[in-house]
C-alpha cells in the first residue's frame, strides 16, 4: 500500500468540508461537485500499475505468469485494459465488471471478485492479484490463494 498526498488534488470535493464550509460562494462556484482531472489520474495510474504488481510478487513464490486472474479497480476500463497489456497480463486473465456496474468506486474490486468467483474463474488453489487506486492518491496490491470453492 501507499500514498501520495502531493496529489490529493487530482480526485475530489474541494468544498463542503471542514477546510472549505458549505457558503454561498462555494455552492455557486460549483465546488461540491466531485472534479477529477482525467489527464492526471490516467498518468498517475499508468505509473504505479505494474509497480504495485511487481511490489505485491516481490517476496512470493508467486510469479506473474503464475497469477491466474487479475482483479483491478474499475474506474475505466479501457485504460485498465491498457495498463494489465503494458504489464504483460493477457486480457483472459483480468476480470473487467465495469462494462456492466459502471465505476463502483471503492467496491469495484470486491464486485470484480465476486463475479469472478460466481462465474467460475476463480477456483480452489487459484492465485488472484488484487490491484487498487483511490483518490488522495492512494494505492495498494495483495495478492491471494483462493481456498474456497466457486458458489
Amino acid at each position: 500500500m501507499g500514498a501520495d498526498g502531493s496529489l490529493e488534488g487530482l480526485v475530489g470535493v474541494p468544498a463542503g468540508g471542514s477546510r472549505y464550509p458549505a457558503s454561498s460562494e462555494t455552492v455557486r462556484d460549483g465546488s461540491h461537485f466531485f472534479k477529477m482531472n482525467g489527464r492526471g489520474v490516467r498518468d498517475f495510474a499508468s505509473e504505479k500499475f505494474s509497480g504495485i504488481i511487481k511490489r505485491t510478487l516481490d517476496g512470493t513464490q508467486v510469479a506473474l505468469e503464475d497469477i491466474d486472474l487479475v482483479v483491478p479497480h474499475q474506474a475505466n476500463i479501457k485504460m485498465v485494459r491498457m495498463l494489465a497489456e503494458e504489464s504483460g497480463i493477457a486480457a483472459d486473465r483480468v476480470a473487467l465488471t465495469g462494462e456492466f456496474t459502471g465505476n463502483t468506486a471503492a467496491a469495484s474490486v470486491a464486485v470484480a471478485l465476486d463475479e469472478a468467483v460466481r462465474s467460475g474463474r476463480v477456483n480452489h488453489g487459484s492465485h488472484v492479484l488484487l490491484v487498487a487506486f483511490g483518490a488522495g492518491m492512494t494505492w495498494g496490491g495483495t495478492l491471494i490463494r483462493w481456498e474456497g470453492r466457486a458458489l
